[in-house]
């Protein structure tokens, strides 16, 4: 039998709802991973230094509203000094809200990218990235992204 035909945006539509919400092929997506991890997890940082599952999520969250604006056809320069905050209240709320913001700008992401049509993916962006580039990318991003929060996750309920 065969599948119903998608377009090109669907189809990356899929992957990137995959990589955020499960499904994927490789492993443990964003969501997946978060699950069961606390606020004292979430804030601790790996002996040797790098960043904690909080700052990694408050990066994704932070890359993909870049990504949302550059659909609504919004160039402004990226201001990367909001790249990597710095996590100063480490309370079970602000951890639940952090997670809160992270999933509703990614819900807006998808909603945004479900109206777009593979004419648009040719666009070009700041950085002479095409569109459809700057969503595969986003896929990669998030993939990437689980994978360490998933390490650390692994590693932090170790010892």
């Amino acid at each position: 039998m065969n599948a119903p035909q998608r377009s090109e945006s669907q189809r990356i539509l899929d992957q990137l709802h995959r990589a955020f919400h499960g499904g994927a092929w490789h492993g443990p997506a964003v969501l997946e991973t978060l699950d069961g991890i606390d606020a004292e997890m979430a804030a601790r940082t790996p002996n040797g230094g790098g960043h904690s599952i909080w700052e990694l999520v408050r990066h994704v969250a932070f890359w993909e509203t870049v990504v949302l604006r550059r659909l609504r056809r919004d160039e402004t320069p990226v201001d990367q000094s909001d790249d990597w905050g710095e996590v100063k209240d480490t309370s079970v709320t602000a951890w639940e809200a952090e997670q809160s913001r992270l999933r509703a700008g990614h819900g807006e992401l998808e909603r945004e990218l479900s109206a777009l049509t593979d004419e648009r993916l040719a666009e070009i962006y700041p950085g002479d990235n095409t569109l459809y580039t700057l969503l595969h990318g986003a896929v990669q991003h998030d993939v990437y992204h689980a994978g360490q929060m998933q390490m650390l996750k692994r590693m932090f309920e170790k010892g």
